[in-house]
């Protein structure tokens, strides 16, 4: 890189060079160093960037609809009817349909959040029960539908907006956004997983 940049910079010499010419090209020997530290130190950014966001946008297509090592979450619903959706194991224990008004909730409050690069667009709830208490008028087949289609805007979102690297003000420890849509992903296939374990469990037990 060094050579591409003094061949920018200043290019080839064919004549001896005078004393103050020596001492000119020394001047632009370490200016070229430093030059060529700066460009090596973005353009290294940005790549780990663009690598992060590739992981990010596999993950969440993972999460939603593409076929990966586990299950996505159209996968993991497939078939199912509005009775399987709102069974419950026990009183102890969320149904389908609970978890995936769960995931509807926090996938729309972060995508909010990114949205608006503000951690309070979107005030958590105190009790995170909350998150699971699915409205009467609510069928499963509503609830699905909106999930599939929330966690296919991440695709959409990620790839318009161009701060994944940056910090996310407000937030208790230093993180950047993509940390936190990371986590997101991993909370989403945790939940998809509990989706697929509820529905063997409701073939045993039936």
């Amino acid at each position: 890189m060094g050579r591409v940049i003094a061949m920018v910079f200043g290019g080839a010499r064919n004549r001896s060079p005078s004393p103050s010419q020596l001492h000119c090209d020394k001047f632009k020997g370490i200016k070229g160093a430093y030059i060529e530290l700066l460009l090596y130190t973005f353009f290294k950014e940005v790549m780990a960037i663009t690598h992060a966001k590739a992981i990010l946008l596999d993950q969440l297509s993972a999460n939603a609809n593409d076929q990966s090592w586990y299950l996505s979450f159209e996968q993991a619903v497939q078939g199912i009817t509005e009775e399987e959706a709102f069974w419950r194991p026990d009183a102890a224990n969320h149904s389908i349909a609970e978890i995936t008004y769960h995931l509807i909730y926090w996938n729309k409050a972060w995508q909010i959040r990114y949205d608006k690069s503000d951690l309070h667009a979107v005030e958590t709830l105190k009790d995170n029960a909350d998150t699971f208490a699915v409205p009467p008028e609510h069928s499963f087949s509503d609830l699905k539908a909106d999930l599939l289609s929330t966690l296919l805007h991440w695709q959409e979102l990620i790839t318009s907006e161009q701060k994944l690297d940056e910090k996310v003000p407000g937030f208790p420890v230093a993180a950047e956004w993509w940390n936190l849509i990371g986590n997101t992903t991993t909370h989403n296939a945790y939940h998809i997983g509990q989706i697929v374990y509820l529905r063997k469990m409701k073939k045993t037990l039936a």
